[in-house]
């Protein structure tokens, strides 16, 4: 286990909570411009038949008097940088994606497979508990962010990243675009075993240079 990845879901609307506590259980819209439309950018547990990106206006059409809130970057940098700044105290090497999720280079700390129950505490001390941050601990970057996919909210999982312990993973955790996804889907390729039962040239040709990406990935081959 190389590698730690922190998920942190509806970071938006989380910290929107934080400072809004009287808004909890309501169904809350983070609204944004995209180009010259306003679109939705995150969202409610509570809210079901929509998605990040869908215009405003189509949202308002299924969703009665939801509460819209405007998006704030500067505030939420302001969270999210001071969380980063923790993490940095603790660790040399971490990476950043947007504002759900962290990769953390765990390489010269975690020693022992035990040894991941003490540096997920330690990450969790980083992290403040409204976030119900989801942590995982694999070999590779990837394989990490699907750990945490896997993990509990406030929880860690790891996981032994080869081709025996993930061939019933779900498609739907593979770090590759939606339409890619949609196109596995329609093609029956719903699991990582379906994949690589597959000759690789079979799956270059569907999906061209990702497909390289998605056989050797799904064949337990994590070079992130």
């Amino acid at each position: 286990m190389k590698n730690a990845c922190l998920i942190l879901p509806n970071f938006k609307i989380k910290s929107e909570l934080k400072r809004r506590p009287d808004l909890l259980n309501k169904q809350i819209l983070i609204s944004g411009i995209n180009g010259n439309k306003e679109v939705v950018l995150d969202y409610t547990s509570n809210i079901n038949g929509i998605s990040r990106g869908s215009l405003l206006k189509d949202v308002l059409l299924k969703i009665k008097n939801p509460i819209i809130l405007e998006n704030d970057e500067k505030y939420y940098f302001e969270i999210h940088d001071e969380l980063i700044k923790n993490l940095l105290n603790l660790f040399e090497r971490i990476e950043i994606y947007k504002y759900e999720c962290i990769y953390i280079d765990i390489s010269d700390v975690l020693i022992y497979p035990y040894d991941s129950l003490e540096i997920a505490e330690i990450i969790f001390g980083a992290i403040p508990k409204y976030l119900s941050a989801y942590l995982g601990f694999s070999a590779g970057k990837y394989s990490s962010y699907i750990a945490a996919l896997l993990a509990s909210p406030g929880n860690f999982k790891n996981l032994e990243f080869n081709k025996k312990t993930i061939g019933n993973l779900s498609t739907c955790l593979l770090p590759v675009s939606d339409d890619v996804k949609t196109k596995m889907d329609f093609l029956g390729l719903t699991d990582f075993k379906k994949i690589s039962s597959l000759k690789k040239e079979n799956i270059l040709f569907q999906f061209g240079k990702t497909g390289r990406f998605i056989w050797d990935f799904v064949n337990g081959i994590d070079e992130s």
